[in-house]
Order: structure tokens, then sequence, then C-alpha cells
């Protein structure tokens, strides 16, 4: 019985770390954030923000619209199966905007930078952790938070909700 108890405790505390270095980088990203903002006084490296806004957006435009019209294709098509039974086939088209304006299209926007560009993210962050760049810029006194993933992060914030309008 106590390995059981000693067993879940390890868990349970496990999880709890996790949980929270997770917020405090988290919290540590939003603080970078509003440091790095013209408004507080700082220089912001906009060019590597509006390189990133292409990364996630222009970039991801086509499989994010092709995956809106495929989508949106197989929903008609079951939509007016299933309205035809009902005489209201002239639905089809409220059910599609609707539907997809409201649930699919945010969703699937989603599904797609998180896909394509988190793991692209994901991917050249390890890089530089492998390769040492991380601590590098620790050395020249700068943050890495600030430098690597605020712009990121800003771009991401900006993008994503124009892609789902689009």
């Amino acid at each position: 019985m106590p390995n059981v108890l000693e067993d879940v405790g390890k868990s349970t505390i496990n999880h709890l770390d996790y949980v929270g270095s997770v917020n405090i980088q988290w919290w540590s990203t939003l603080r970078s954030m509003v440091n790095v903002l013209p408004l507080v006084g700082n220089r912001y490296r906009w060019k590597e923000s509006v390189r990133q806004m292409l990364q996630i957006g222009v970039d991801a435009l086509p499989m994010v619209s092709l995956m809106a019209i495929c989508t949106g294709f197989i929903l008609a098509m079951q939509g007016a199966s299933e309205l035809r039974r009902f005489g209201a086939i002239h639905y089809v088209i409220d059910l599609v905007s609707v539907g997809f304006t409201r649930e699919l299209g945010p969703l699937l926007t989603a599904i797609a930078v998180s896909g394509r560009s988190g793991s692209a993210f994901a991917a050249e962050i390890g890089t530089m952790k492998v390769t040492e760049e991380l601590d590098s810029l620790r050395v020249m006194a700068l943050e890495p938070i600030e430098f690597v993933l605020a712009p990121k992060y800003l771009a991401a914030l900006i993008t994503v909700p124009c892609l789902t309008t689009i």
C-alpha cells in the first residue's frame, strides 16, 4: 500500500512541477512581450516579427485555403443529402456559411497553424538549444525569450485571427 501512495504522490508532484514550469514560461513570455513593445521605449525587432508573420500567415494561406475549400465542399455535400430529406435543400448555403464561419473555420485554422508553424518553431528553437545559440544569447546579455520567442508569439497573435477571417 505505501508504494501505491508513494507513486501517486510522485506523479502528482511531477505533474504540478510541470504545470508550474509551463506557467512560469508563459508569464515570462507575456512579460517579455510587454517589455519589448515600443510603448515602454524599447526598440522592438519588427523585421523579425514581419518575417514570422509571413511564415505563419502568407506561407500557410494555400494550405488553409485548400483545407477550407475541401471541408466546405464535404460539409455542403453532407448537408445537402440530409436537408434533401426534409425538403430544405435551399438552406445548404446557410448551413455551410454559418457552420464554417462559426465552428470549422477557426478550428481548421488553429489546427493548420499549430501543425505547420508550431512544429517549425519547435524545430527552430530545438536546433538553437542543441547548437547552444540560446546560451550564447544569454552570454551577450540578451534574453532568449525576448529575442526568439516574443517575435514569434506576437506574429502568431496577429496572423492567426487574420487567417481565420480569410
